[in-house]
């Protein structure tokens, strides 16, 4: 019989929850509101092979229990979800879920968000950390240093960039160089500079046709269409 289908009485059972959370950490959803408040089976389950939602099922004393937190975060970052808001303002927990993956920075308080430091390492991680710049407070959004490294980590992010940055040929260039696709995410400004695509194919020959592609691609779309024109504006890129 499954854990889910076993007798009220038997989910508060500590021998059997225990050995049923041992076995699958998942079944510790399924225990008793007495057992999901009970530290030890929670750091068991949050310990093991489990999904990262487990913390979810915990009491609310033990989503504000730095230990059992910790154990959860440790095996997924995204349990921060489910932290309690003085944890998700807790700069010892939340960076141990931001070095795991850098979007985790969703779930952080808005005074992590808008805090430099916890910021970069969040986007600075490498893989799709650069991702986590969607989650940036407002104090951030226009900081340089923070854009660039979230680029460089994950050139992807510059979807996620203001548009002032976009347009910003060390911004574009890093990403580019990470991620030869993020080219499409940058402003029609740089997309449609010959000399700025020229720049970026010498530093990086394998999007040349990506590249090229964008930018018909672009003019077209603008001009709905209207091939006759669209001639116009490459002509007068091409002679700058």
């Amino acid at each position: 019989m499954e854990i889910r289908n076993i007798s009220d009485e038997l989910k508060d059972d500590e021998d059997i929850m225990y050995a049923a959370v041992k076995h699958n950490p998942n079944s510790f959803e399924f225990a008793s509101e007495r057992l999901r408040d009970d530290k030890t089976l929670a750091i068991m389950a949050l310990s093991g092979d489990g999904t990262s939602v487990l913390l979810r099922f915990a009491s609310a004393r033990l989503r504000d229990t730095d230990s059992v937190v910790m154990a959860a975060i440790k095996n997924s970052g995204f349990a921060l979800e489910y932290a309690s808001d003085r944890l998700k303002d807790d700069d010892n927990i939340v960076v141990l879920a931001l070095q795991d993956n850098g979007r985790t920075l969703e779930y952080a308080s808005e005074r992590i968000k808008n805090d430099k430091r916890m910021v970069l390492i969040a986007v600075a991680g490498g893989y799709d950390n650069g991702y986590g710049l969607q989650y940036v407070g407002d104090k951030l959004q226009n900081d340089k240093d923070v854009v660039m490294a979230a680029v460089s980590s994950t050139g992807g992010a510059l979807k996620y960039a203001s548009e002032g940055f976009k347009k910003d040929k060390d911004v574009v260039t890093a990403a580019v160089m990470e991620s030869y696709c993020s080219l499409e995410y940058a402003d029609t400004s740089l997309i449609y500079d010959m000399d700025f695509l020229s720049e970026l194919v010498k530093k990086k020959r394998s999007m040349k046709k990506f590249a090229m592609n964008l930018y018909e691609k672009q003019f077209r779309s603008t001009l709905n269409g209207d091939y006759e024109l669209a001639q116009e504006p490459k002509k007068m890129v091409r002679k700058k």
